[in-house]
């Protein structure tokens, strides 16, 4: 009897402490499923992640636009640029020097263009929102009960796979090789990471990578 046990805070107060747990990161999934949640009250939770990736892609766009043109254009040079290289490998300074040339005269970035990557990490933040979106609201479509669940058919994962391999193929691989090696190690790969996350994460990820392809054409 003259050990204290505490009582359990309130609900208020629990629920005030675990909000002041939270991580940024956490934050902002929260406030994006919200969104999500708001937008599905108000049509439907795959709306909601269309609009969403596609504020996501017009955001990050004029970025986007540049390295993708300086990827076409480094493509599209590539035998001038292995010249230059092969004549100057035994000179790096003037190598060096006739390889800033270049780039300057076909106005690219390389450096600035890296700043796209930033898209990463809001795309994770966007499966994340989905997933507890549809924890919060759960959503039936077609032949899936629940879209916080993973795709019973895995019709979703494989999707997203097909997409995924045209642009390697489109925009990455730039021989034979290379496109072998995307489509038979790099796409079961992505399968792989992507067949257990939700159905509601994959179509999220599914309209992301639309919107890239378009951004590519």
């Amino acid at each position: 009897w003259e050990y204290f046990i505490a009582p359990p805070s309130t609900p208020h107060v629990q629920t005030w402490l675990a909000e002041q747990n939270q991580t940024y990161w956490q934050q902002a999934v929260s406030a994006v499923a919200a969104a999500l949640i708001w937008s599905h009250e108000r049509s439907h939770l795959l709306l909601g992640l269309f609009a969403f990736s596609l504020l996501t892609r017009i955001l990050i766009l004029p970025v986007a636009l540049k390295a993708e043109r300086d990827q076409i254009i480094t493509h599209n040079s590539a035998d001038a640029l292995a010249k230059r290289k092969s004549k100057l490998a035994q000179d790096p300074v003037r190598k060096a020097r006739a390889l800033q040339a270049f780039y300057a005269s076909k106005g690219l970035t390389p450096l600035r263009n890296l700043t796209a990557l930033l898209f990463l990490p809001v795309m994770m933040l966007g499966v994340s929102a989905a997933g507890e979106a549809n924890g919060l609201h759960p959503v039936q479509v077609l032949w899936i009960a629940d879209l916080g669940q993973p795709d019973p058919l895995f019709a979703l994962p494989l999707l997203f796979c097909g997409l995924a391999a045209i642009y390697l193929v489109w925009a990455v691989a730039k021989t034979a090789r290379q496109v072998k090696l995307w489509l038979f190690l790099g796409v079961p790969v992505l399968f792989a990471m992507v067949y257990g996350l939700s159905a509601a994460a994959n179509t999220y990820l599914c309209f992301s990578l639309s919107l890239l392809l378009l951004q590519r054409a």
